[in-house]
């Protein structure tokens, strides 16, 4: 809040010294900007936000393999949990549950997180409130309390109707894919994000390997197995919830561009981290005044930790680059069906 009154302060000292027709002229450059789609990325640097160079894995360009790959681990180390941070060892202890220890016997017998996930189940909420399990002056236990986790196993969780064995590699073309590793990514679900797990499996032809969450790798599963995976995905960066592009297609046609709603998913994620850091001082301050004065003395609290901060709070930003990305894969496959949708005569599906 400070941060933002500042802000408003400077912005107004600057506008007395504007004159009315340097103002006019801004209005319009602006108005012309975001007729065009102009957006601006970097208005909220305070959170420390990345460039999109940085955050894209998208090979728009014209560069080497190498490059690309060299963009791709810029990409990830902008959000990927640090080790020993607090949702690096959650996520950590989600995978061996998930997973067992087979040679110590604990395959089945840690939870039932595993059977959970062999019956469908996806969504894993955060396991508890800070507020409630008395850790409010623990800075990592709101982060914990704001990470939700999304398990995408489809070879597991529908094995009766996917088959990894009949997917082709998305390089060579070749049906001899297998199952390489697991790991992470993340996805915007409007106000939050989301940790998306899933399989990487390599091609045992070309030796090349993918996501199991590429698009162009999902499109080869079963239509009723799709429809369960609810995100719009990249090759290699972040996704975006269906909800979110579907949202942004109806504002689309009424003239409302990517650099707003951007700009206002990110402020909804900004409202959300200046929430949770003020349970949290909120807490300290209530804490600490029960205490003695020189009990105290000296020894500040655990800072939170900044927006942009992976493995602690781990926000990150939507920016325009990504959104046109995702909202051109949402058209290419959902066009075709809004155009036969407008025709007169009943089509060939319905007549069958």
């Amino acid at each position: 809040k400070e941060r933002r009154q500042k802000r408003i302060e400077q912005t107004r000292e600057s506008l007395q010294n504007i004159s009315e027709d340097d103002l006019e002229h801004l209005f319009r450059r602006r108005s012309h900007q975001g007729a065009d789609d102009a957006g601006n990325d970097g208005d909220d640097d305070d959170n420390g936000d990345y460039d999109d160079d940085d955050e894209e894995d998208y090979e728009t360009e014209d560069e080497g393999e190498g490059e690309v790959k060299q963009r791709r681990l810029r990409q990830r180390a902008a959000w990927k949990p640090e080790e020993g941070t607090a949702i690096n060892i959650d996520l950590k202890q989600f995978e061996q549950k998930l997973h067992g220890n087979k040679s110590s016997g604990q395959m089945r017998l840690i939870n039932n997180v595993r059977d959970d996930v062999m019956r469908g189940k996806q969504w894993f909420g955060p396991e508890s409130d800070p507020l409630s399990t008395g850790k409010d002056t623990n800075p990592e236990a709101w982060y914990l309390s704001q990470l939700w986790k999304f398990v995408w196993m489809p070879f597991d969780q529908y094995r009766n109707h996917a088959n990894l064995k009949d997917l082709e590699c998305v390089h060579c073309k070749k049906q001899s894919v297998e199952s390489r590793r697991y790991d992470w990514r993340p996805m915007f679900h409007h106000e939050r994000v989301v940790m998306l797990y899933h399989r990487r499996v390599r091609c045992e032809d070309c030796g090349k390997t993918c996501a199991e969450i590429d698009p162009r790798f999902l499109s080869q599963l079963p239509t009723r197995v799709l429809e369960r995976f609810p995100f719009v995905t990249t090759s290699g960066g972040p996704g975006v919830h269906e909800s979110m592009v579907h949202e942004f297609a109806n504002l689309f046609t009424k003239r409302i561009m990517f650099g707003p709603f951007t700009q206002m998913v990110n402020e909804l994620h900004s409202i959300r981290y200046d929430k949770t850091q003020l349970s949290y001082y909120d807490a300290v301050a209530e804490a600490r005044n029960g205490l003695q004065e020189d009990a105290i003395h000296g020894i500040p609290p655990p800072t939170f930790a900044p927006f942009i901060s992976p493995g602690s709070f781990g926000g990150i930003r939507l920016t325009n680059t990504l959104m046109k990305v995702v909202f051109s894969s949402f058209m290419k496959v959902t066009e075709p069906y809004m155009q036969a949708s407008f025709q007169m005569s009943i089509d060939e599906g319905l007549a069958m």
